[in-house]
């Protein structure tokens, strides 16, 4: 049995003992989310405190990191990843009811797999406190651990995320050059995509018109062996339909030299898986075959998953929108694309 509390700065996670052993606690000097920054990666720190009601005599208490990966497709397995691992004490005799207080501290690379929770594949982090204790003639070990969650940050928006750089995709055509603009290729959950359709109509020998623009927010998820080869593919899963097209005319618009058309489109993005990995690691389960694997977000209702690159899954989202065009003959004409759009988790609280 275990208790977890927090605080507005640590966060603990603590054993309760048995008569005859200690209480032992791990405590963060930090959230449980760990934010790696491109090339600097990110630290793993806090205290291991051991409380007894007598004295005891310790042989060792050691910390360690370590990821659990389970992929399910294709050969089902659960990898332990030890990354990092301390000794923090050796023999030593602690005294009843004094707090024993152990310091430590990982600097963490920041190319670890990102946490994530899908049908086939589960990666997740323990952080451990191993305590052997010396009693008479034998060592008797008690552990206790706290799950920790990682998550690297791009490249890209670390760079940028004070001035977002927008995403522009151009279409050219003999009667028309198309662009649709987005704020920009990086978005969080429970936040609106705003869009530009711009349509700057060419000299044609036959007259077009403008008759509107659909589209949708789409996100895939592969899972891939560690050669690389894609094993399987989920369905494109709708995330979000374009909506609050401004402005929506009933009529198509004739494309006249000269005269641009501007549509403003929007996309609104549910809330993040993230809000939901405690009780993910509940339900999560696997069997022997893929097929009776349940999906850990069946009782979730409308989400998005963060973009994840890992060895094993990959997570990516895209717009697809399709703007519809009639010639003079009444034959629709569409110009359709794909703006890969990167779900990230907020970043606010890290100033």
């Amino acid at each position: 049995m275990s208790i977890l509390s927090r605080s507005s700065s640590t966060y603990r996670h603590s054993s309760v003992p048995t008569k005859d052993d200690p209480q032992v606690s791990i405590i963060l000097n930090h959230k449980m989310t760990l934010y790696a920054y491109p090339g600097k990666g990110c630290l793993l720190n806090g205290v291991v405190q051991l409380v007894s009601e007598k004295d005891i005599a310790t042989r060792s208490v050691e910390i360690q990191f370590a990821e659990l990966e389970y992929f399910e497709f294709g050969v089902p397995r659960m990898n332990k990843l030890l990354y990092a691992k301390a000794t923090l004490l050796y023999s030593a005799k602690l005294h009843k009811e004094e707090e024993h207080h152990l310091p430590f501290s990982f600097k963490l690379p920041d190319n670890l797999h990102t946490t994530v929770f899908t049908r086939y594949n589960c990666s997740r982090y323990e952080l451990e406190a191993v305590v052997r204790l010396r009693r008479g003639l034998k060592t008797i070990t008690t552990t206790q651990t706290l799950d920790i969650a990682f998550y690297a940050i791009p490249h890209e928006i670390a760079l940028t995320r004070d001035a977002p750089v927008p995403l522009s995709c151009q279409h050219s055509h003999d009667w028309a050059e198309v662009s649709v603009e987005f704020e920009s290729e990086y978005m969080c959950a429970q936040k609106t995509g705003k869009a530009k359709l711009r349509i700057e109509p060419q000299q044609s020998s036959i007259q077009y018109y403008y008759a509107g623009v659909s589209g949708q927010f789409t996100e895939y998820i592969e899972y891939v062996r560690a050669d690389g080869k894609v094993m399987y593919k989920d369905s494109p899963r709708l995330i979000a339909s374009i909506d609050n097209i401004d402005p929506d005319w009933y009529e198509p618009q004739p494309l006249l030299v000269g005269q641009t058309i501007e549509v403003s489109f929007e996309f609104v993005l549910p809330s993040s898986v993230t809000s939901t990995l405690a009780s993910l690691r509940k339900n999560w389960a696997t069997a022997t075959m893929p097929a009776n694997v349940p999906d850990p977000m069946d009782r979730v209702k409308a989400y998005v998953y963060y973009d994840v690159d890992n060895t094993h899954v990959k997570i990516k989202h895209a717009v697809e929108y399709k703007i519809e065009f009639w010639n003079a003959y009444q034959e629709s004409v569409f110009v359709t694309g794909a703006a890969p759009i990167k779900v990230i988790l907020p970043l606010t609280h890290l100033e």
